[in-house]
């Protein structure tokens, strides 16, 4: 009889508090020219810890937590939900970063008026594309695909949006001033699109009746090729496009033979995963020494 306990580790993003971005000032043809709207103002401020905690006793990266990017999309409640769109970033100077924090260097401008805000960090070109051209549908639980190693590209940075559906912020609740906004910035939580897991060898380890078990390998099957930028949550279930079908062409098979690490090691031999739209099944597979 042989005993082999394996413990499964999960590194859950954490989420990161706010996000602004923004072009020094919003565009002047974001507003209409026909009338002399109510102007009102917004700042955006996103905090990180400098790791990524874990379920695990190792941190993740700085390139995990980096924030090179900030998009912030702004939508009326209202139909035609007139958009107003910033975006800022580190290697412009207009995303300032403080100890743990980044905040934008302009307030965004826009018309006031009941909003929906959405936050993306470090979003690739396929992604913006993707948003611009649908407007506020594009967060209406469309499921998008793009290579998990696009979205976690460690020269751009791991792609985050909002953590849950953002509730309707008043526009009375909008400050009234550039300088309101700066005092008074807007903290808007968000998560990776991705996780990081590994399985780990548990430290009683033993094969019972003598003998060894070498080169453990797993492998992960059923990995979703789409996602939401937005979780959908359903009862407090977070559920992908799939959840109520199954179809053969909605996944990827996975990484076979994935090394095992030892318990004494920090993981190093890990898989990226989409976060919150994957069904994870590990395959265990090991090869034996008998005691003799």
């Amino acid at each position: 009889m042989r005993k082999n306990c394996l413990f499964m580790i999960m590194f859950a993003t954490v989420p990161l508090m706010g996000c602004s971005k923004n072009d020094a000032s919003p565009a002047e043809s974001d507003l209409p020219i026909d009338q002399n709207p109510t102007e009102v103002f917004a700042t955006f401020k996103i905090s990180a810890p400098a790791n990524m905690q874990t379920k695990a006793t190792n941190s993740g990266t700085a390139g995990e937590t980096a924030v090179k990017t900030l998009h912030v999309f702004i939508y009326d409640v209202a139909s035609p939900h007139a958009p107003t769109i910033a975006s800022f970033s580190t290697d412009a100077n207009t995303l300032i970063n403080s100890g743990n924090s980044w905040t934008a260097s302009t307030p965004i401008r826009t018309l006031k008026a009941d909003k929906y805000i959405f936050a993306g960090i470090n979003l690739t070109p396929a992604i913006i594309n993707e948003i611009t051209s649908r407007g506020l549908g594009a967060f209406s639980y469309k499921e998008f695909e793009q290579s998990i190693s696009d979205l976690t590209n460690p020269t751009d940075g791991f792609v985050m949006f909002n953590t849950t559906y953002p509730a309707v912020t008043p526009g009375d609740a909008l400050a009234t001033s550039a300088e309101a906004a700066k005092a008074n910035p807007i903290s808007i939580p968000v998560s990776r699109v991705v996780a990081k897991a590994a399985v780990v060898k548990s430290t009683s380890f033993v094969v019972n009746g003598g003998g060894t078990m070498q080169n453990i390998t797993y492998g992960w099957r059923n990995i979703n090729r789409r996602f939401y930028f937005i979780p959908k949550i359903d009862g407090g279930i977070i559920k992908d496009y799939n959840w109520d079908s199954y179809n053969v062409n909605d996944f990827v098979r996975g990484t076979d033979q994935i090394p095992v690490n030892e318990a004494t090691a920090t993981p190093l031999l890990l898989v990226m995963l989409l976060k919150i739209h994957s069904i994870i099944s590990p395959e265990v597979r090991w090869s034996t020494k008998p005691p003799f």
